[in-house]
């Protein structure tokens, strides 16, 4: 069943606390210590006649084996642990009946909803399911860090999240949060659909994301405009003054208002992550693929072109139809194995080999030393001397010779100026 967002009913406050079997107060075994109970408080305004179970294999679901009892006045639950060593390790859930369940503050239960907690909480709560819920995707966080993210988001104290918000002189700011969340429809209708908003895979985990982040904004918004230095009774004075906030239009009826919804006219689709213009339920095939052509963004050199994935040359084109030179970095034409220079589309031949290309970047082709002097003229073809000095007249310019002294030689002797 589809859940119902932002109902008009501001009384769906629930909480369940669950006391540890370690409490003197709330755990009780027979002389023979052959039993023993746990008793689990169910509050949205306390909620008399919901199921409460534990949740031995954290899947959410009541199972045969699972302690569960229907809760009493003050919505206590009794339930039994025998054969559980701590029932503290483990979630509770508690669901709301239509038809059972009766908020003592409210009345009687019109919606059906779903909650948990996670592991030692002893209430169970609306702002207990969205900590739990947080927890459940990020293991890493922790349940204070969780905790302290949903305060944030509601604008409340982090001690005020976990625990029950109404006992004693209570929270109020906390009561009308988690007040707003039930009668906002945030929460799922079912055991099953509170299992999958908690699953990364599944639909249902991004369209609780998105629900809870809307309604929360919501009631930031309301809460940020009563001062924390008031007196309790001060605070719930104001807040029973502020008109509700507006339930928002949602055109296809999936849940999702169409300010957060990727696709308001489409009951099956309201997310599109990797922004391809498909929906990430049933219309999409390519998760992470913007543009479609089956290549993750993660790998595809080309996310936003579904005709290129790869890139080998590294020249910015595709190695489809895109680019005419394959491996050639520079597309000069020259493939890469052949061309001197192939990050450069204006050189490719060296030919002598003075690390410059043959074209406009080398002023004196066949220079090896470029002091502007032709190899086949310069006396010194590896170490740039445009004066040519020759002091010993040997053919070998001075830069390059080791050895400077006279050497009579024929040419010497020819311009010797003795007789």
């Amino acid at each position: 069943m589809k859940q119902k967002i932002f109902r008009v009913s501001l009384g769906l406050i629930f909480t369940v606390t669950i006391v540890g079997c370690n409490s003197d107060n709330n755990t009780s075994s027979d002389k023979g210590g052959a039993s023993a109970t746990y008793n689990v408080t169910a509050i949205d305004g306390y909620l008399n006649g919901a199921e409460v179970w534990l949740d031995l294999n954290n899947n959410f679901l009541l199972e045969p084996n699972e302690p569960s009892a229907i809760s009493g006045a003050g919505g206590i639950a009794t339930l039994d642990v025998t054969g559980v060593d701590d029932p503290s390790l483990y979630p509770v859930v508690v669901r709301a009946i239509v038809g059972q369940t009766v908020d003592e503050t409210e009345g009687d239960v019109t919606e059906p909803f779903v909650m948990s907690a996670p592991a030692g909480e002893t209430a169970v709560t609306p702002l207990t399911t969205i900590v739990h819920n947080t927890m459940k995707k990020d293991p890493s966080l922790t349940k204070d860090e969780a905790a302290a993210q949903l305060a944030s988001d509601l604008g409340i104290e982090s001690d005020d999240v976990l625990g029950d918000f109404i006992t004693g002189d209570g929270k109020p700011k906390a009561a009308y949060a988690a007040e707003q969340i039930v009668s906002m429809g945030a929460l799922p209708e079912t055991a099953d659909e509170l299992a999958k908003a908690a699953d990364q895979t599944s639909t249902e985990s991004s369209k609780f994301e998105l629900v809870v982040t809307a309604v929360n904004q919501d009631i930031k918004e309301i809460l940020d405009t009563v001062s924390d230095s008031q007196t309790v009774e001060e605070i719930k004075q104001d807040l029973a003054t502020i008109p509700p906030p507006t339930a928002p239009i949602d055109s296809d009826g999936d849940g999702i208002p169409d300010s957060i919804d990727a696709f308001d006219q489409d009951p099956t689709e309201w997310v599109d992550n990797d922004q391809d213009n498909l929906g990430d339920n049933e219309d999409d095939p390519y998760l992470n693929d913007s543009d479609n052509d089956s290549y993750s963004n993660d790998v595809d050199r080309f996310p936003n072109d579904a005709t290129e994935w790869f890139d080998d040359d590294n020249d910015g084109l595709g190695d489809n139809e895109d680019d005419p030179y394959l491996n050639d970095s520079d597309n000069d034409s020259y493939a890469n194995d052949v061309d001197r220079f192939p990050n450069d589309s204006t050189e490719w031949e060296d030919n002598d080999n003075d690390g410059l290309g043959d074209n406009e970047d080398d002023q004196s082709p066949n220079d090896t030393d470029n002091d502007t002097i032709a190899n086949d003229t310069d006396n010194c073809t590896s170490v740039a001397n445009q004066d040519q000095a020759d002091f010993d007249r040997d053919g070998l310019g001075d830069v390059c010779d080791d050895n400077l002294d006279l050497t009579w030689s024929v040419t010497n002797w020819n311009d010797a100026t003795w007789q």
